[in-house]
């Protein structure tokens, strides 16, 4: 029996999500592992701060898996903003990871040990792939309006006045979305 479009579509979504997750897995394994052993086969255990600081990133990481499962399972999309938010935090931690090597590569003051970021960007692709799993394919469905609509809420909540969204037409301009402060509150 042919499947319907839609039930084509979930069961793309469903394949997609499983191989991004092998992916992730793929990535647990061949490279993070892999950076471990190499460290301990030279004889340089991690640190006790640079275990620590691994350990927050997996449980980081153990908490976008169980929401990755979430925003496929539900197909909401504010939750699935909310896990591409996690992914742009690993960029940031990413980023200051990598100043703060610099750093210590110069003896600066702000030598402090931290994680290698070899090993942050390998836990940054993991993330990636599991943001990739649920929250793009959910997000990848919406209009415009409904993606920008949340921002536009919060913006004008913030700023107490009116947001619109426009497209050009010609030498004019035609309003696609217009919130007000009083449409604004958060619901």
């Amino acid at each position: 029996e042919a499947l319907s479009d839609a039930d084509d579509r979930r069961l793309s979504a469903i394949l997609t999500f499983a191989t991004n997750l092998e992916a992730a897995g793929d990535v647990m394994d061949h490279a993070v592992m892999a950076y471990a052993t190499r460290r301990l086969k030279r004889g340089v255990p991690l640190t006790a701060a640079e275990q620590a600081e691994a350990g927050k990133l997996l449980a980081r990481l153990a908490g976008t898996v169980r929401h990755a499962a979430a925003v496929f399972m539900s197909l909401d999309p504010r939750a699935a903003r909310q896990l591409v938010v996690e992914k742009e935090a690993f960029r940031e931690l990413e980023a200051a990871a990598i100043a703060a090597h610099f750093a210590r590569l110069r003896g600066g003051p702000t030598a402090a040990p931290g994680l290698d970021p070899d090993l942050l960007r390998e836990l940054k692709r993991v993330n990636s792939h599991l943001v990739g799993a649920a929250a793009y394919p959910v997000l990848s469905a919406l209009k415009v309006r409904q993606l920008a609509r949340p921002l536009m809420r919060d913006f004008a909540a913030y700023t107490g006045g009116t947001v619109s969204i426009a497209m050009p037409f010609g030498l004019d301009f035609i309003y696609v979305e217009t919130l007000r402060t009083t449409d604004a509150v958060p619901p």
